[in-house]
């Protein structure tokens, strides 16, 4: 009863160690993928006009 249960442990870390590479890939796409920051300007006149 007592190795199944290692098993299992070893099994839950290996996963962990699958899901690393996919967490690592889901950051880096959002930092390809985000958009320029607005300029400045922009918001100043935005925020201006909006009472």
């Amino acid at each position: 009863m007592m190795t199944p249960r290692k098993r299992l442990k070893h099994r839950k870390t290996w996963r962990k160690g699958g899901r690393f590479p996919i967490a690592d890939d889901v950051l880096l796409r959002p930092r390809v993928a985000s958009p320029p920051p607005p300029p400045p300007d922009l918001f100043l006149t935005f925020g201006y006009k909006t009472p």
